[in-house]
């Protein structure tokens, strides 16, 4: 895992949720189609709000693939349902170009994507 300092810095240098999506190579026709289709309900958002306070989640990073079904169909979500809540920002990290995050959130022996962390404005998990 790198140090807090170095996920900072790679977090800010990583793309938002809408630069990550406009950048997607394969499957960018579904990565679309899936973002277009997101509907959240109020009581969805409600609970998040509450969730992120009382936890001081700041920070959304997930680690994703643009090749990955799970993430087309996983990823959308998450960031619409981020883009709810003020105070929390996201930015999603390529699993492949961070071979040491991945590994330290391995599933199994898997590098399965994608992998979302909450992280404190401190960049804690």
């Amino acid at each position: 895992m790198p140090t807090i300092e170095t996920l900072a810095t790679r977090y800010e240098a990583a793309p938002d949720w809408n630069t990550y999506l406009n950048a997607t190579v394969k499957n960018h026709d579904l990565w679309t189609a899936v973002d277009r289709h997101v509907e959240l309900t109020p009581q969805v958002i409600d609970r998040a709000r509450k969730v992120t306070s009382l936890a001081g989640i700041r920070h959304v990073l997930i680690l994703s693939e643009d090749w990955c079904g799970d993430a087309v169909n996983i990823v959308p979500w998450v960031a619409r349902l981020v883009e709810r809540l003020p105070e929390v920002d996201l930015r999603v990290f390529g699993r492949d170009a961070n071979p040491d995050l991945m590994n330290s959130h391995l599933t199994g022996s898997s590098q399965s994507v994608p992998v979302v962390l909450l992280l404190d404005a401190g960049f804690r998990e």
